[in-house]
């Protein structure tokens, strides 16, 4: 099974596109699988699959192999092959490595030895390849997963956050890092939300709003690239090789007049053209300079879509033709318009030195666009670095002389803590820094000349007794300064007495912790409106017997003069009765978004001619998805909740919630009451959503009962409803449900209302699960029958008239299993497929 993960990789190592991966530690550890195992595991299993849906038919697989423990005393070895069959029906069968989940084999053993090949992380980068290490020689081979971003971020006085990074859908999960003053910060200090893409600090660590903040991070690549790494570390001397290389194979399928305009542009960079371009197999046809729609490869024509803005464009997205349908100059929200970043290629050589002096120096080569040959004479750029170190009798002086051309290119550009962001144009800089061994006193000196232009920076640290002081001055195209005077004292509160910056008021701040509280104030004095502002913060966090309160709550002139707060609270107001509550006022970031339907073989959407609605329908033609614009709203939001806790003669609880923003709106209720086997279950929720293109405006609300029938048989009545403000469209439902461990019924009335019409029906819905250790048997049969008709409703709600029933059996057999699987259904849609396989359990 190692020789079958080797094939895979070697065939399919250069196909790929945005790879679905799942970290090696985190797998063992989510897993369950020893890291050291004194013999070697094997589990897992396969399975083949063939689905029939009408005269359709199609196959697929699932696979899940794992492999850990030690071939010998010296090596131990863990490896993992996965890949899953991700939906009912469809054919998911991996052409290429990057459509396995989970591919990667690793040996360790004596002398450092270490040996990755798959999908892996080799010299801070995501690859499909393979790694190793080796007494001082390391190097990695293959394609880049993700591209590799640092973007510096702007703190402000004493916000712990959210500062936003990126959209959370373009990062790739565990690979942010933090630095300050380009010293990596431990993750203990902050904590990143990686669905939102939102960082925030811990409260005892906010950096200075001069400190320079940056994250790196791994994001999703458009192309992917081949990257290739070597190196040799032995005594005082290292030898680096790094080649990042963006494949020229995807840009070939570009329509030929994109295509010939980056061959003719030579060493362009990333410019916005017009998206349309004629080509044999395009989804779109060209009439008086409008983009039709009529279906992927049947038109003349291939176009890119850009969104511009809300009612800034002549296009929007059209769910049932799958594609952007043109509505007229601003009523729209896209143009045909596409950014375009040719291929490239950057090659770094280094070589580091450590003895009496310290060397280092680095050649580049960077072919900014390698379909073209135009330009290709200016590639070659270098980078040279000499330090040298001097002791004398109380302190030391460290001398560092840089040379960089302007054409010299880094794979992962780095950021100066002291100058600041990265530059484009070469340069060469002289450092002079001086230190007081017995004294925290240092003095740093550069001076950098880029072109014609000369700039410097001077930074002075020190402390005497319990103060402490900081101060920089730089000039480049022109004169800033900061510092900061302040004091640490073990009886004294802490304090800056001194704040300033050539872009920001003065600031005079005291800070200090008295027992469950921590505080901090002061003001601030601009001096060209001559006003004095108020600076306030203080946070506690204290708990007693039956209660609890935390909660922050600041005054910052810079978030538009308001009061930021967030405060929670519980107590016991007598026994068995505890009253909580929070409220909230705090920035938020959040991103514009469109809701989307696709066609697929077996979605969870059907569309009604009748009323253009998509409505919910297993085994339908469309799925559902959300995309996200990447326009991000800054604002405000208010959070509110109350409610109680109850232990009595029964157990229960009670909660209210609201939400108010300018883009968002929610609020609703959860009940539960429970005594014995009765319990009582209670939602309602509202919400308007703004940041959807078509603002969403919903209702919805869910009231259920359960209680015992006899011995083991167990019954609930529930009721639900769920109201759609946006196509004046609502559905009722109240059921009974009774059932036993391997048998549940469910039987009720259910209501479709549709612009003053209502329509009830009648359903019945049975589930059984029946069988032994050896075979399995599943069944669910459905009936639903109306009491009337209307042409103005959806045909596919839980109204309209249908029957059917679903089977599944499994039954082992030697090392695996057999399996059929059966859906059937009549009534105004009929559906029927079918499939079954065998399944190896290892």
């Amino acid at each position: 099974m190692i020789f079958l993960i080797l094939v895979l990789i070697s065939d399919t190592l250069l196909s790929f596109e945005n790879p679905r991966v799942v970290d090696v530690r985190d797998t063992l550890k989510r897993e369950g699988m020893p890291e050291d195992s004194n013999q070697l595991d094997f589990t897992g299993s396969k399975g083949f699959f063939v689905s029939i849906n009408g005269f359709s038919l199609s196959f697929s697989q699932a696979l899940d192999i794992a492999i850990f423990g030690k071939l010998s005393k010296d090596f131990g070895v863990k490896a993992r092959l996965r890949d899953s069959d991700v939906s009912y029906g469809s054919d998911y069968y991996s052409k290429s490595l990057s459509d396995v989940d989970e591919v990667y084999l690793m040996v360790n053993g004596p002398d450092s030895l270490m040996v990755n090949i798959g999908k892996i992380f080799a010299n801070w980068q995501r690859i499909i390849g393979f790694g190793f290490a080796y007494m001082g020689v390391s190097g990695a081979y293959g394609t880049t997963e993700q591209k590799s971003i640092r973007k510096e971020l702007k703190i402000e006085p004493l916000y712990t956050g959210p500062y936003f990074v990126d959209y959370g859908y373009e990062i790739v999960p565990g690979s942010l890092r933090l630095f300050v003053n380009g010293i990596e910060v431990g993750k203990e200090s902050y904590f990143f939300d990686y669905s939102s893409g939102a960082l925030y600090f811990m409260q005892l660590y906010v950096p200075n709003p001069y400190d320079i903040v940056y994250v790196e991070y791994a994001s999703y690549s458009v192309m992917p690239a081949l990257y290739s790494y070597a190196a040799y570390s032995g005594g005082s001397a290292k030898v680096s090789f790094e080649r990042y290389t963006v494949q020229k194979g995807p840009y070939t399928g570009l329509p030929p007049g994109l295509y010939d305009l980056l061959v003719e542009g030579g060493d362009i960079g990333s410019s916005t053209l017009n998206g349309g371009f004629e080509s044999a197999d395009g989804d779109y046809i060209k009439q008086d300079s409008i983009y039709i729609f009529v279906g992927e490869g049947l038109g003349n024509h291939k176009v890119y879509f850009k969104y511009v803005g809300y009612g800034q464009g002549s296009y929007i997205f059209d769910n049932l033709i799958g594609g952007y349908r043109f509505v007229g100059n601003g009523n729209g929200f896209y143009e045909p318009q596409i950014e375009v970043e040719p291929p490239y290629d950057i090659l770094v050589t280094g070589v580091d030195y450590s003895g009496n002096f310290d060397v280092s120096g680095e050649l580049s080569y960077k072919d900014q666009n390698t379909l073209s040959s135009l330009d290709d004479d200016d590639n070659l750029g270098v980078n040279l670095e000499l330090a040298k170190k001097f002791k004398f009798e109380t302190a030391h002086l460290d001398l560092l002389a840089k040379y960089r051309s302007d054409r010299f290119s880094q794979i992962e550009k780095g950021v100066d803590p002291d100058w600041g962001t990265e530059i484009d144009a070469g340069y060469s800089q002289m450092d002079a820094i001086f230190t007081l061994d017995d004294d925290p006193t240092s003095l740093k000196v550069s001076l950098r000349n880029i072109g014609q232009r000369k700039s410097y920076f001077a930074k002075l640290l020190t402390s005497f007794g319990p103060f402490y002081g900081e101060g920089k001055v730089q000039k480049g195209d022109s004169l800033s300064y900061s510092g900061i005077l302040g004091w640490k004292s073990e009886v004294l509160p802490d304090g800056n007495i001194l704040y300033l910056k050539s872009d920001r008021p003065i600031r005079f701040l005291i800070h200090d912790r008295f027992r469950d509280l921590e505080y901090l104030f002061g003001f601030t004095w601009t001096s060209e409106e001559r006003k004095i502002l108020p600076i306030a913060e203080a946070d506690v966090k204290t708990h007693s017997e039956g209660s609890d309160l935390n909660g922050r709550i600041s005054y910052l002139p810079e978030y538009w003069n308001q009061i930021l707060y967030d405060v929670g609270v519980s107590f016991e107001l007598m026994k068995g009765i505890t009253l909580r509550g929070s409220a909230s006022f705090q920035p938020t970031y959040k991103s514009l978004k469109e809701e989307r339907y696709y066609h697929t073989e077996s979605g969870n959407y059907s569309y009604d001619a009748s009323t253009g609605l998509f409505v919910p329908f297993s085994n339908g033609g469309f799925e559902r998805d959300v995309f996200y614009l990447g326009v991000v709203d800054t604002a405000l939001q208010s959070t509110y909740t109350m409610g109680f806790d109850l232990d009595l003669f029964f157990h229960g609880s009670f909660t209210n919630f609201n939400t108010v923003s300018k883009s968002e709106e929610i609020n609703g209720l959860e009940l539960q009451i429970a005594r014995g086997a009765f319990q009582f279950f209670a939602i309602r929720r509202d919400y308007t959503d703004r940041l959807y293109i078509n603002t969403q405006t919903k209702k919805e609300s869910r009231y259920v009962l359960f209680f015992p029938v006899y011995k083991q048989l167990s019954s609930s009545l529930s009721y639900e409803q769920y109201f759609e403000y946006s196509f004046e469209y609502s559905i009722r439902k109240a059921s009974l449900l009774v059932g036993k461990k391997f048998l549940h019924v469910e039987s009720g009335v259910s209501s479709t209302h549709y612009k003053g019409v209502d329509v009830p029906g009648l359903f019945f819905d049975l589930l059984g699960d029946l069988g032994n250790d050896k075979i399995k048997f599943f069944v669910k049969a459905f009936i639903c029958y109306p009491f009337s008709e209307a042409e103005r409703l959806p045909i596919l709600v839980p109204t309209s008239k249908r029957y059917g029933v679903n089977l599944n059996l499994r039954k082992k057999a030697n090392q695996g299993e057999f399996f059929v699987e059966l859906f059937l259904q009549e009534g105004i849609v009929a559906v029927r497929k079918a499939r079954a396989g065998y399944n190896f359990l290892f």
